[in-house]
């Protein structure tokens, strides 16, 4: 009798289990099942109506997204826009706050930095000539050494004791002294030709017109830096150079 019960039991679990079985196959989509969604009821439609099929999915337009206000002049918030007063003090300590504000505020235009002025351009030069004491050549390439007037090839100066001498060639052999052969590096303003320019040139480290300036063989130009200047004046207190002649040489 106990086997015959069990086997009962057991039969009728079987039947519950096709039940379900069953029915799932029947109906796989129940509502409210985790991770389904409950299909859409059947309409019934009235004979001889027409019957418009609803597209895709992937075919139906996605609605329209509301387009952002942008400030293209100030690249940030949109200005005038109504903007809620704030909510809470955050001043930090020792910084005196604000007036106090009610009610809404309008947003105002951001201030804009200027734009940074371009850099200017690099030129390595090599087998460098210097034609006189403020300019040099490099194949096609002439340089005109920025903010210094220095005496021309020709140039003659008279010292304290009204002698002549050849002050001009002088100082451009102090300046081939200087480069021998070695690279100059000048930086010139970015709209400059390639073929002739104004440019300050260096030598390493060494500021080719300051040097030219501290050593006596050149004079600052009123637009020269103020350090330009203060070498002219130690250069001229040493009598170094041109600080020997009585006079300042002409513009070449």
């Amino acid at each position: 009798m106990l086997r015959g019960g069990l086997a009962l039991l057991a039969l009728g679990f079987v039947i519950v289990l096709a039940a379900i079985y069953a029915r799932e196959l029947v109906d796989p989509v129940r509502p409210g099942a985790s991770g389904t969604r409950a299909a859409a009821p059947a309409v019934p439609v009235a004979p001889g109506a027409p019957v418009t099929p609803s597209a895709p999915a992937a075919e139906r337009e996605p609605a329209a997204r509301p387009q952002a206000r942008i400030d293209a002049s100030a690249y940030g918030p949109p200005v005038g826009e109504i903007v809620p007063p704030p909510d809470r003090d955050v001043t930090p300590p020792d910084v005196t706050p604000g007036p106090p504000v009610e009610g809404p505020m309008v947003r105002a235009a951001g201030r804009l930095l200027p734009p940074r002025p371009p850099r200017p351009k690099k030129r390595k030069l090599a087998r460098v000539i210097a034609v006189d004491a403020g300019t040099l050549t490099a194949g096609e390439s002439t340089v005109t050494i920025a903010g210094i007037l220095a005496p021309g090839l020709d140039e003659t100066c008279t010292d304290g004791d009204g002698k002549t001498w050849p002050c001009g060639r002088v100082a451009r052999a102090e300046l081939r002294r200087l480069i021998r052969a070695r690279a100059v590096v000048c930086e010139a303003a970015p709209e400059a030709l390639p073929d002739a320019f104004t440019a300050t040139c260096r030598i390493g480290n060494t500021d080719i017109g300051l040097w030219l300036i501290a050593q006596g063989w050149a004079r600052p130009l009123d637009t020269a830096p103020e350090a330009y200047h203060d070498a002219a004046e130690k250069a001229e207190a040493a009598r170094r150079g041109l600080g020997r002649a009585r006079g300042l040489p002409g513009a070449r």
